[in-house]
């Protein structure tokens, strides 16, 4: 309850310092007293969260609006984080019966050496990443030479 009281006595000498700061908008006054009445303290939050006015270019506690939109753009950026994380899961490394470690890596991390033979016979090589890349090398070279044929 203390803190609160003392809450609100910050932002009413906050008010009355940005009312004589700008003496010629009214409407600006108008707009940070009803900031400071509809801004509500959330029991343990891990921060404080300011913006910087427009006008005045001072640092203030954000509107209603204001703070919904800055937690709806932190909570878009988690999700997003979250789905990243989901999408490629990290492989746990193993140990085995000798202690040594490793891990198995997921077909998107594999790189395939691809060897196709040459119409002369000499054979080519070609390092490709990934499973789809080295069947549409393998199904082009087979292309090549059924044309030839």
């Amino acid at each position: 309850m203390k803190s609160q009281s003392l809450i609100a006595l910050a932002s009413g000498l906050l008010l009355s310092g940005a009312a004589l700061a700008c003496t010629n908008c009214d409407e600006h006054a108008k707009a940070e007293a009803k900031a400071a009445a509809s801004t509500s303290v959330t029991e343990g939050a891990d921060g404080m969260i300011a913006v910087r006015d427009a006008v005045t270019g001072e640092l203030r506690a954000p509107t209603a609006d204001e703070l919904a939109a800055l937690q709806a753009k932190a909570q878009a950026a988690k999700s997003s984080r979250l789905r990243a994380l989901s999408v490629a899961p990290v492989q746990a490394e193993r140990m085995n019966s000798r202690g040594a470690y490793g891990f198995r890596p997921g077909p998107e991390n594999v790189s395939y050496s691809v060897v196709t033979r040459n119409a002369d016979g000499s054979l080519s090589s070609t390092c490709v990443q990934g499973q789809d890349q080295a069947e549409a090398i393998v199904k082009g070279q087979v292309a090549k030479s059924a044309n030839k044929e």
